[in-house]
């Protein structure tokens, strides 16, 4: 029973939970701060992005710095933007800690055989905690600063945006 609850536990501490607040207009984009790592990706999602740091955002367009080089783009142009964040390093290390915990907790008479029990069970929390923190020092979020509305269609069905492809 206590390996069942165990992986119970551990599941629902992995589940990741999207609650974002996400926004949808322009002035979101403008109040990002200069040097802010975003992806801005092409209408129509036809897979073009532009990845790099924002410089600035006017009325009409964006421009962020892209390996040394501004570029441009048109806000018409302009499907969706995500800011980057990296994910918080102490998230990864708590997790990694709970699972040591929840597993030592759970299997406690096949653990520690050699070791005394205090010192065994601070080692793998140590070791669980420093491994979960190293994953999360790789992994960036990209959260949903700014997604254009949907384009008017015209009679025939077909959109009224032209479309053009971003390539760098």
């Amino acid at each position: 029973m206590r390996p069942l609850l165990g992986m119970f536990a551990l599941a629902c501490l992995l589940i990741p939970t999207i609650s974002f607040a996400q926004h949808q207009d322009w002035t979101a984009v403008q109040a990002l701060p200069r040097e802010t790592r975003v992806i801005v990706r092409e209408l129509g999602g036809h897979s073009g992005h532009v990845r790099g740091r924002l410089l600035l955002a006017s009325d009409s367009e964006i421009t962020v710095l892209r390996s040394g080089r501004p570029v441009v783009i048109p806000r018409a142009m302009i499907g969706r933007i995500d800011e980057v964040q990296r994910d918080p390093v102490w998230e990864g290390a708590v997790i990694g800690i709970l699972y040591a915990l929840i597993m030592r907790a759970s299997f406690a008479a096949e653990g520690c055989v050699s070791k005394p029990e205090p010192e065994c069970t601070l080692r793998a929390v140590a070791v669980t905690g420093g491994i979960g923190a190293l994953i999360d020092y790789g992994i960036d979020d990209d959260r949903v600063i700014y997604r254009a509305p949907k384009a008017s269609r015209s009679p025939r069905g077909k959109p009224t945006v032209s479309l053009l492809r971003l390539s760098f």
